[in-house]
C-alpha cells in the first residue's frame, strides 16, 4: 500500500495501482501471484468490492477451471466413471 500512496501523490488512483503492481513484478514481489491476478488486485484495489464478493468470484473461477479440466479429460478418452473415481480420489 506504500508504494500506492506514493504514486497516488502524482497520478490517479487505478493508475497508482497499476504502477505499484508494476513495479512490485519488478522487484519480485509477488512476481507470480500479480502476473496471474494483477486485474483482480486492480480491480479489487479501485472499485467498492468486499471480501465475501472477491471470494464468490474466486469460486466461480475455479468452478470454470474444474470444468475445463473435466472437458479435457473427456477430450482424452477417459469415461465418466474414470472420472468419478479421479474425484473422489482425495
Amino acid at each position: 500500500m506504500g508504494k500506492i500512496r506514493e504514486y497516488n501523490k502524482e497520478f490517479p488512483l487505478e493508475e497508482s495501482v497499476k504502477a505499484a503492481i508494476q513495479y512490485c513484478i519488478e522487484k519480485d514481489i509477488l512476481r507470480q501471484f500479480l502476473k496471474e491476478h494483477s486485474s483482480e488486485v486492480i480491480n479489487m484495489l479501485t472499485e467498492d468490492i468486499t471480501v465475501e464478493e472477491l471470494a464468490a468470484v474466486r469460486y466461480e473461477e475455479g468452478r470454470e477451471d474444474e470444468r475445463k479440466n473435466v472437458m479435457e479429460l473427456l477430450s482424452q478418452g477417459f469415461s465418466v466413471e474414470e472420472l468419478k473415481q479421479l474425484l473422489t480420489q482425495t
